[in-house]
């Protein structure tokens, strides 16, 4: 069996394009990580070995619930175009080494047909331009015989050769005098770092938010207290009790929103519930903000 890489998860976009993780060693025994594209797109139908993959995901669909279900993880053994039809063929490895247990196909037509078939020759699924379609039905022709021979064409080298290719052609150019290209085991480490580096950036704009909408929400503590001073003014089946400026000593108004249906003691507990738990949220709020802050430095300094 000729050992293109291992696949891992399986990524579906809004049109009819699926990615699947990938890793593969290349010519100087380095491992490289990207995607294989599969496009069943009219215009662009082929498969592809890419560097990153497409940014919208789709958050649920029937390619990727099956691949979960069947084949989450493996082996691809080569990528093959059947020189009659044009289709490709990718099979997928994930009991052992005899023969392919499931099958990516993708059929040229129009629209072009992208499938998952498992080894007995039923498409589990089939994704076009127009739709998805999981009606289990039979392949209609016999799968190719394992491994592949004649009128199948190894697209492996070529893929492989194009995607290093470009990934080397980004990589910064060394200025006059200065030392050559960084080694491939130093380049991994820094795209590893980089794409730490945006998770955590990530990480650190979404807490940011929610540290900002509890700020938003106003003191909590501060509104119990108001409303224990003066209790004395709320009615059974009050909702809100209104407090001027002066009152509040915060130079504006406040309106505190009761409970109607609650009398004006347990409106009071309430309100000191809520603000306990805003307290509690808000200590680990901190935690996280100085944890992912101090994680986000030292990755900028190890860039």
């Amino acid at each position: 069996m000729v050992l293109f890489g291992k696949y891992s998860k399986c990524f579906e976009a809004h049109g009819p394009l699926v990615a699947l993780a990938f890793n593969w060693q290349d010519q100087t025994g380095s491992y490289r990580k990207g995607y294989i594209i599969v496009d069943a797109n009219q215009k662009s139908c082929g498969i592809r070995l890419e560097p990153e993959r497409f940014t919208e995901i789709k958050t649920a669909g029937a390619v990727v619930a099956l691949m979960r279900k069947y084949a989450p993880s493996g082996i691809l053994a080569g990528v093959y175009q059947e020189a009659v039809t044009s289709d490709y063929w990718l099979p997928l490895f994930t009991k052992g080494p005899e023969s392919p247990s499931y099958w990516l196909a993708l059929a040229h037509g129009t629209p072009p047909e992208l499938r998952l078939i498992d080894a007995s020759g039923q498409i589990l699924v089939r994704k076009t331009s127009q739709a998805s379609f999981t009606k289990r039905i039979p392949l209609g022709r016999s799968l190719p015989s394992w491994p592949l021979g004649e009128g199948f064409n190894d697209l492996t080298d070529q893929l492989k050769s194009a995607s290093e290719s470009n990934t080397n052609a980004a990589q910064p150019q060394a200025a006059e005098g200065s030392e050559i290209l960084l080694p491939d085991y130093q380049r991994s480490a820094r795209d590893r770092l980089a794409r730490r580096l945006k998770t955590v950036s990530k990480s650190l704009q979404k807490t940011e938010s929610q540290a900002t909408k509890i700020e938003r929400g106003g003191n909590k503590d501060h509104l119990a207290q108001l409303l224990q001073t003066f209790l004395f003014r709320v009615n059974a089946g009050d909702s809100s009790l209104e407090l001027t400026a002066d009152e509040t000593g915060t130079e504006r108004p406040f309106s505190i929103t009761l409970d109607p249906t609650l009398t004006p003691g347990q409106n009071l507990a309430r309100l000191y519930e809520d603000a306990k738990k805003a307290a509690r949220g808000s200590v680990v709020l901190e935690e996280q903000l100085t944890k992912t802050r101090s994680e986000l430095a030292q990755l900028r300094a190890d860039l």
